[in-house]
């Protein structure tokens, strides 16, 4: 019995040294770590060569350190981090208006409880070629007032240019009511008509008098706006890329009512495909087809949409993109434009729209990496560091440069063979290490009862010994 389990660790140490090798995967890259470091985790963009070569289950490939070592990782799609300025726009509360002397008026306006201080003020008025001096203030109580901004000029100079300032910045104010005092509101602006005298009498000399009338325009306000500046603002949205597709082929099907446009992507991430095409005035319907392998695998229909042109008068559209239901990753694209008895359209090319993916992994000081990707039976990996990773900000990320493709030169078809046999041996030896530890649990057992049941039998004492 002892000899049983000295023969059963040894049994599943055997079993355990069924690993995946190197000369498993056909390809790799050497990669390197980017001038200056910005943290702990490095990212490894894959690239086409990768994709190519790769699984739908992303798990044939693995990262080895210059010592041969196999280091964790975990894929994922990238995302991208964006930091930006946002604008709210909050319309206040009025509570009065009044006209002053010297050509002015005021506007005391309250903002809404719980807001806070407001970065500038809008002033919304239907009204051109203006020229304005305001003045905003703020108080606690609408009786003590402190000036935030101004006096500043408003203005609009549509008759001469583009140009039109309809807002003030405003400075820290207790609030929350606020005055708005504006000056020079009636504007004298001369009459584009002008009236013409002419006066005739025994002078021979006609006399000619020009008078140019003159109409004062009132300044009117449809509306104020609180504007809120909310400063790095963060956007998290994935990233994606548009690359140009190699096309394999262009040809009408025999009875010349459909063309085919057949794609190469080299099994890509795609997410749509867009056709590019000079034509105009146009609507064709169009089908996405499939395959996986390349020549001699079936087509399988994957999206169908509308692709169109129109440019007639005023109406201007174009889109010619066909979004994919979900993300694919096909060798080859067929697109299939029904043309009807329309004459064929003059195609130039199809873009597509893709995820990015990266490799994601903890570098160690000075060591150098490798990539291995590629080949066939490969179990996946599995790393507890996904969990970690799969939650790094992009930012935080190195961005490790992948070199050049090149065949692995200790891949072998053989083995490969004798790769993939030892891990079904390694399986067929773990199954036996468990079925012959079974059998001693069972024989100990048993040999266990037949000791109780001799001790019963002799009322509690112990077997006499021959």
């Amino acid at each position: 019995m002892k000899q049983l389990f000295t023969l059963i660790p040894a049994l599943l140490a055997l079993a355990a040294q069924a690993a995946t090798p190197i000369e498993s995967f056909t390809f790799l890259k050497r990669v390197a770590p980017p001038d200056t470091s910005r943290g702990e985790v490095a990212c490894i963009a894959l690239d086409a060569d990768v994709y190519e070569h790769l699984n739908m289950s992303m798990n044939n490939i693995r990262l080895h350190d210059e010592a041969g070592q196999e280091t964790p990782f975990c894929i994922r799609r990238l995302h991208l981090v964006q930091s930006f300025t946002r604008e709210r726009e909050i319309q206040p509360e009025t509570i009065s208006f009044k006209e002053l002397p010297d050509n002015r008026f005021e506007v005391i306006f309250k903002r809404g409880p719980g807001q806070g201080a407001p970065d500038a003020l809008r002033i919304i008025s239907p009204l051109r070629n203006f020229e304005k001096l305001v003045t905003v203030q703020a108080g606690p109580d609408g009786g003590k007032w402190a000036t935030i901004a101004g006096p500043e000029q408003i203005y609009d100079y549509t008759r001469f240019l583009d140009a039109r300032k309809d807002r003030v910045k405003l400075a820290p104010g207790e609030g929350p009511y606020y005055r708005l005092e504006v000056s020079n509101v009636n504007e004298a602006h001369e009459s584009p008509l002008v009236e013409i005298i002419t006066r005739s009498g025994s002078d021979p000399d006609r006399s000619r008098t020009e008078a140019s009338a003159f109409r004062r325009v009132p300044f009117r306000i449809d509306n104020l706006a609180l504007i809120h500046i909310e400063e790095n603002v963060r956007e998290d949205r994935p990233q994606r890329v548009s690359v140009a597709l190699p096309i394999e082929s262009i040809a009408n099907d025999a009875a010349g009512s459909n063309t085919l446009v057949v794609a190469a992507s080299g099994r890509r991430p795609v997410l749509s495909l867009t056709l590019l095409s000079r034509d105009r005035n146009f609507s064709r319907a169009i089908s996405v087809e499939g395959r996986m392998n390349g020549d001699g695998d079936a087509w399988r229909t994957v999206a169908q949409g509308t692709v169109r042109s129109i440019e007639a008068g005023r109406e201007k559209l174009r889109d010619l993109t066909i979004a994919l239901p979900s993300e694919q990753r096909f060798r080859d694209y067929r697109l299939v434009i029904h043309n009807r008895d329309n004459p064929a359209l003059d195609i130039e090319g199809v873009t597509a729209e893709e995820s990015v993916y990266g490799l994601l992994f903890f570098p160690k000081p000075g060591r150098a990496y490798t990539l291995l990707y590629g080949g066939t039976g490969i179990p996946g990996p599995n790393y507890d560091v996904a969990s970690v990773l799969g939650a790094t900000p992009v930012e935080q990320m190195d961005s490790w440069r992948a070199g050049e493709a090149v065949k692995n030169p200790d891949y072998s078809p053989l083995k490969m063979k004798t790769a993939s046999w030892k891990d079904e041996a390694g399986r067929v030896i773990f199954v036996v290490a468990i079925v012959v530890m079974c059998i001693a649990l069972l024989v100990m057992i048993a040999r266990a009862s037949r000791k109780i049941d001799k001790l019963i039998d002799n009322g509690g004492a112990p077997p006499k010994q021959g």
